[in-house]
């Protein structure tokens, strides 16, 4: 038989009572209540100033473990935790579902495989520090030992946004080009009329001196701060007319950097 009406209402109200000087919400409506991100011990601000004045950590009035100043939160302990468990499934969804039913020989092997994340979960949600600390190492390590087909679902996921936004920045068709056509006709002009332009040639911006082979032994530090700069907006100038785009180079950068982490975790 689970717990009735008066067990939650008694839940309310241990959140609602400083643990420390024992002040409630409900005589002084406008206290200032924090929680305890260990356990969700209940304590006032005013306790919370009073108590750390004396030293940078006090036991829990809890679990009695190791708190700081920075362990406090205004949400409460259910609501900590039902943000961190979406938080914590966003996380162990991204990672672990790079391996899908395929990957496995069995039914059984598989449902193995996902009650391993439901488990992993559990401990980073509501388990103490050492559960936490092993459910990120079991993380850690099935990132290394699956690193190829992280990447490969990571890059795939760029792809997609990128597509994405391209459809988003190009928005809707001009009128004319949904507007039906009679075969042999083009606005009103028969395809015969209609004249053949050539595509324009790609065009690519080339230094009229090659200024990376400039003789720079000579130069002035003023000289070669400027031979530099010279240099670096005929790149730049280069690479744009070439087809240099933001956010291609944005989703490269944040692709490369992915990588680094699954290699070198």
């Amino acid at each position: 038989m689970g717990p009735g009406p008066d067990a939650s209402a008694a839940d309310d109200d241990i959140d609602q009572v400083c643990a420390e000087c024992r002040t409630s919400r409900a005589l002084v409506p406008d206290i200032q209540l924090r929680y305890t991100t260990c356990c969700g011990a209940c304590v006032c601000v005013e306790c919370i100033s009073g108590k750390f004045r004396r030293g940078r950590s006090v036991p829990c009035w809890g679990c009695q473990r190791p708190v700081t100043k920075t362990s406090f939160d205004a949400r409460t302990f259910a609501q900590q935790k039902y943000e961190n468990e979406a938080r914590y499934r966003k996380l162990t969804d991204d990672t672990f579902h790079a391996l899908s039913r395929d990957d496995f020989p069995s039914d059984e092997a598989y449902n193995d495989h996902l009650e391993m994340v439901e488990d992993i979960l559990f401990d980073l949600t509501y388990g103490d520090p050492d559960q936490v600390a092993q459910a990120e190492r079991r993380i850690a390590q099935f990132k290394t030992d699956h690193a190829d087909r992280l990447t490969a679902r990571m890059t795939a996921r760029i792809a997609e946004q990128n597509l994405a936004e391209d459809a988003a920045n190009a928005g809707p068709a001009p009128d004319h080009a949904r507007t039906p056509v009679e075969p042999g006709v083009v606005h009103g002009l028969s395809k015969a009329a209609v004249s053949t332009i050539p595509p324009p040639k790609l065009l690519l911006v080339q230094p009229s001196i090659a200024l990376d082979q400039v003789d720079t032994s000579n130069m002035t530090s003023s000289q070669l701060r400027a031979h530099k700069y010279a240099l670096w907006q005929r790149k730049i100038a280069a690479a744009r007319a070439a087809g240099f785009r933001k956010e291609i180079c944005e989703a490269r950068y944040t692709q490369e950097a992915y990588n680094g982490l699954f290699t070198f975790h």
